[in-house]
């Protein structure tokens, strides 16, 4: 419950249940989403692309193979022979964006952002104008979807641990996106009811308007019986930049 001096107090229902995994998708995607977005995307801003973090995650899942079969054994490589050429592929592709990342114009002359995220790699780029699939479809959808498939297809093979690899890499890509823009869309509905809220406070404090009329902004509390008196309280808040009508 959050209140705003003490005039009126505002109801936020949230799922608690699918915040923890919106948080927790988050929170577990990053190295996952460098592994796919090294090849999906281009032109990453140099404080979302990490080529210390790519080398990072080579050695990690270079190192998997040889704790799953508890040996140092070089026959280890070997027996995994796509795993390995998939790793390499991953730090050679990663430093071909590192280079890209240094050609583009400086973050300090803000010629771009220092997070941004990358643009479509140019095929899905065309795919996505061809189909008008919007960002949001392409970032949650398409992109993961085509590693997803190639994932699964891996399985068919029987390369199961790579194949494991891109699903799980991919459901979390989605996932964190979905998170992503979940957050982003409320943080636009908390700033659209702020508006409505100033909009409509007037008609809900000083008129008594009902609040289908006020666009369901509605003032809980006493008021002045007076529509004079209810004006000058009202002249107070706003001389200080405060709302007293909240939406429930």
């Amino acid at each position: 419950m959050e209140k705003s001096l003490n005039f009126s107090s505002v109801l936020h229902r949230r799922n608690l249940v699918e915040e923890f995994f919106m948080s927790l998708f988050l929170s577990l995607a990053s190295y996952p989403r460098l592994l796919l977005e090294v090849f999906l995307r281009r032109k990453m801003g140099e404080r979302y692309f990490s080529f210390a973090t790519v080398i990072t995650v080579f050695i990690i899942l270079g190192a998997v193979p040889f704790l799953l079969e508890r040996t140092m054994a070089m026959r280890v490589v070997w027996d995994n022979t796509l795993w390995y050429l998939f790793l390499l592929v991953f730090v050679y592709v990663g430093n071909q964006r590192r280079q890209e990342i240094k050609r583009l114009p400086s973050v300090f002359d803000f010629a771009r952002h220092s997070k941004d995220q990358g643009q479509l790699h140019p095929l899905l780029l065309k795919l996505s104008r061809s189909k008008h699939l919007d960002i949001r479809t392409m970032n949650i959808l398409v992109e993961p979807g085509i590693v997803l498939a190639a994932g699964i297809l891996l399985l068919l093979i029987n390369q199961i641990m790579l194949g494991v690899l891109l699903i799980v890499a991919a459901l979390l890509f989605s996932f964190s996106y979905r998170a992503g823009y979940h957050y982003g869309d409320h943080e636009v509905m908390d700033v659209i009811d702020k508006i409505i809220a100033s909009e409509e406070k007037m008609k809900s404090f000083v008129d008594d308007e009902d609040p289908s009329l006020t666009r369901g902004v509605h003032f809980y509390g006493r008021k002045p019986a007076d529509k004079g008196l209810r004006r000058k309280v009202m002249d107070w808040s706003t001389d200080r930049n405060d709302n007293i009508a909240d939406v429930l």
